[in-house]
């Protein structure tokens, strides 16, 4: 029976995961199958960091002497400058994507049904058939507040 060490465990899940992150990072980067690499990416990223951890704690002895090091501590310095960098000059404006969702489910009944066809009766005469009531609903929210079920639901019922 073969025995594994903390240490070889530690290194080989360390080591590919990271090679996961790092491959998926690049393809999140240029687009690349992005329905698919982000999910992987973010949930593996939760794996290596419990797999880094665990490489940390497999190889303390080591890890003390690179922390006295002064590369380490430009490294570190370095990193600090480049994330405060990243963080201080995102963009902090509206997220389109909810701006034009919160618009269409805000927007008055008549207007946000024209988005999805323009016969409005036959969407009331469907929602209505799903057993939703309309009523003196304003827009798309209310009818989902009124019927106490989600605005996207009574999107996928219009839709179908």
């Amino acid at each position: 029976m073969i025995r594994y060490t903390k240490r070889d465990v530690a290194t080989s899940f360390t080591a590919v995961a990271f090679t996961i992150i790092a491959v998926t990072g690049v393809m999140m980067y240029f687009h690349l199958l992005d329905a698919y690499t982000k999910k992987l990416h973010e949930n593996l990223g939760l794996f290596f960091v419990a797999a880094a951890l665990l490489h940390m704690y497999a190889n303390w002895g080591g890890m003390k002497n690179y922390f006295r090091k002064s590369l380490f501590h430009i490294a570190i310095a370095l990193g600090t400058v480049v994330s405060l960098g990243f963080i201080l000059t995102a963009e902090t404006g509206k997220n389109p994507k909810n701006y034009v969702i919160n618009s269409v489910l805000n927007a008055p009944i008549e207007s946000s049904f024209v988005l999805f066809d323009k016969d409005t009766q036959k969407l009331r005469d469907k929602l209505d058939k799903a057993g939703i009531v309309i009523g003196n609903s304003a827009n798309i929210n209310d009818i989902a507040k009124a019927n106490h079920t989600s605005p996207f639901k009574i999107i996928t019922i219009i839709e179908k």
